[in-house]
């Protein structure tokens, strides 16, 4: 991989490629470093900060994770690839709520939705939505699970979620009616 950096020393997109060639060995560290020297030399490359971003939150350094996805949704607001990888470090931070909002804006006003960021904001909902049930907060995690639903009909994890809350509510419906 050295050939391609020696080939156009001082590139930032062939220093991106090399990233994303480490990135998808999983090694991260010859990743991070590759990409922290692409934004170094390009600032304003969103594709970088968004690649980099993903490499540190998959290496675990979710703080510098969280600053390079919002260099990346700074400097270009509409990509819903980077909108996706910012939630991801948001909601790794566990800031949930601002994950969401991120998610939601990127969504756009009504369906059709991007498949993507539909499947991401989804997934936020679910993950959010169980914790919601181990805090036994059912009626938010049942209403956490449907508001992905919205997004993607089709998510796993959210119909799971909302099937298994409807299932008890219907076993306890019987106890409170005779109670009353």
């Amino acid at each position: 991989m050295g050939a391609a950096r020696d080939l156009c020393p001082g590139s930032a997109s062939v220093l991106r490629v090399l990233g994303e060639a480490h990135l998808g060995r999983g090694d991260f560290v010859g990743a991070i470093a590759a990409l922290e020297e692409a934004v170094g030399i390009d600032a304003d490359d969103a594709a970088s900060w968004d690649a980099l971003a993903r490499a540190r939150l998959q290496g675990g350094r979710v703080p510098e994770a969280l600053e390079a996805a919002r260099r990346a949704t700074g400097l270009r607001p509409t990509v819903r690839a980077f909108a996706v990888t910012h939630a991801e470090a948001l909601l790794a931070g566990g800031l949930q709520a601002e994950a969401l909002l991120v998610l939601r804006q990127a969504l756009g006003p009504a369906p059709p939705f991007d498949p993507a960021v539909a499947r991401a904001y989804a997934d936020a909902h679910a993950r959010i939505a169980r914790a919601e049930i181990s805090a036994d907060q059912r009626g938010r995690s049942l209403r956490r699970a449907e508001a992905g639903l919205e997004a993607d009909p089709t998510h796993a994890g959210c119909l799971g979620i909302r099937y298994r809350l409807l299932l008890q509510y219907r076993e306890e419906r019987p106890e409170a009616d005779r109670l009353l």
